[in-house]
Parts: C-alpha cells; sequence; structure tokens
C-alpha cells in the first residue's frame, strides 16, 4: 500500500526523530491512517535491521483492526498475544493487549523488541502501560 504524502512526512519525521529521541508521540486525526503509519514504520524497521515491533492495544477491536491493517498495508503477518492466543517469539510484529502483556512479560526478553507502539497512546501513562514500557525500556524505540 502506498503512503499519502502525509504519511510518508510523518514516518520520515519519526524515523528522524529516533536519532535523538527514543520516544515520541505521533498525533494525527482519525481516519488519517495512524495503523497504516505504524505498519510502515514497523515494516522499514524490520527490512533494515531484523528487529521486531510489538503493539500495545487496550480493546480487542484495535488488536485484530492492527493485525488486519498491517498485513494490508505491508504483507506482514502478526501475531496476537491475547487469552488464549500465543505469539512466536519469532514473529516479526506481535499484536497484544496491555492485561495480557502485563502478566506475560517473563516470556519477552527485555530486548527482543526494536519498536514498541502503543495504539491510543494516552493510555501509556497508565501505571500498567508503564511496567510494560519499562520491562523494554533502553531497547526499544516508543511510538
Amino acid at each position: 500500500m502506498e503512503l499519502r504524502p502525509y504519511q510518508k512526512s510523518f514516518v520520515e519525521n519519526v524515523e528522524t526523530g529516533w536519532k535523538e529521541f527514543s520516544k515520541q508521540l505521533g498525533v494525527a486525526p482519525t481516519g488519517s491512517g495512524k495503523t497504516i503509519i505504524f505498519s510502515h514504520l514497523s515494516k522499514r524497521l524490520h527490512d533494515s535491521t531484523g528487529k521486531k515491533t510489538l503493539i500495545l492495544c487496550h480493546r480487542d477491536e484495535l488488536i485484530d483492526q492492527a493485525i488486519s491493517k498491517l498485513h494490508t498495508a505491508t504483507g506482514i503477518i502478526a501475531q496476537k498475544e491475547k487469552a488464549e492466543w500465543q505469539a512466536s517469539l519469532m514473529s516479526p510484529v506481535v499484536v497484544a493487549s496491555i492485561q495480557t502483556m502485563i502478566r506475560r512479560l517473563d516470556k519477552w526478553p527485555f530486548d527482543h523488541f526494536g519498536l514498541v507502539v502503543c495504539d491510543e497512546g494516552h493510555h501509556a501513562i497508565s501505571d500498567s502501560w508503564q511496567r510494560v514500557l519499562k520491562h523494554f525500556d533502553g531497547s526499544a524505540n516508543v511510538l
């Protein structure tokens, strides 16, 4: 899927920002394709470095939406880490519920992911989200 000019600029600005900051907040209006944007960031990271991405969500529909749009936009088949679903450590992208990741942090090495995406980033300041983010702190960029 070809990015629109503003999406391409968003991706490039985030990548440039990572040279100075490991955590960035991406803000865009509803319908602008934020999921498509972070899908392309995930693909570019994996293609250039082999590093994996974790996408954290707080609702079931956001998990399934991210998995579907990621595949449509990039061809990457993400795996789900939630309830009865257990993603492989080999998956290039893992989409997980925050509640499940809190309980399964010991499964994931602290340096396993190169990018952690907080879908609905305003939740990231909560204690539960901070616990997960701190687990990967120092090894992953956060969007």
